[in-house]
C-alpha cells in the first residue's frame, strides 16, 4: 500500500503538532523516530533491529509517498503504539491504514 509519509498530525484542538524546535511533525517524523526508538524493557534481537533499520531507510527519503507492506504497516504501528501517546497512536495507525477523517 503506498502511504503518503507528509501526513501532518493534530493536537486535541486540531493544530498542527509541532516538535520542540518548531517544526510541523510528519507522518514520517513519527514513524522514523519509533523504529529507531528503544522501547523500554523490550528485548529486540539484531534481525529485529535490522528490519527496523532497514524500514527506516526505506521511510526516510524525500518521496513523498512510500510503498508499505502489510507486515512493514505491522512493524511501525507495534513500535509507534509503544512509544507515543494515544492521540498520535490513532492518527498513525488511521494513516498507515489509509483510512481518513
Amino acid at each position: 500500500m503506498k502511504i503518503d509519509m507528509s501526513q501532518t498530525l493534530k493536537g486535541a484542538k486540531k493544530e498542527e503538532i509541532k516538535s520542540p524546535e518548531g517544526e510541523v511533525l510528519l507522518l514520517r517524523d513519527i514513524c522514523c523516530s519509533a523504529l529507531l526508538s528503544p522501547i523500554g524493557d523490550e528485548k529486540v534481537t539484531p534481525d529485529q533491529k535490522r528490519l527496523r533499520y532497514k524500514l527506516w531507510k526505506k521511510i526516510d527519503t524525500d518521496e513523498e509517498a512510500v510503498e508499505l507492506t502489510s507486515k512493514e504497516i505491522t512493524l511501525l504501528n507495534d513500535c509507534i503504539g509503544l512509544n507515543y501517546t494515544t492521540i498520535i497512536v490513532g492518527q498513525t495507525f488511521d494513516m498507515l491504514e489509509g483510512c481518513s477523517e
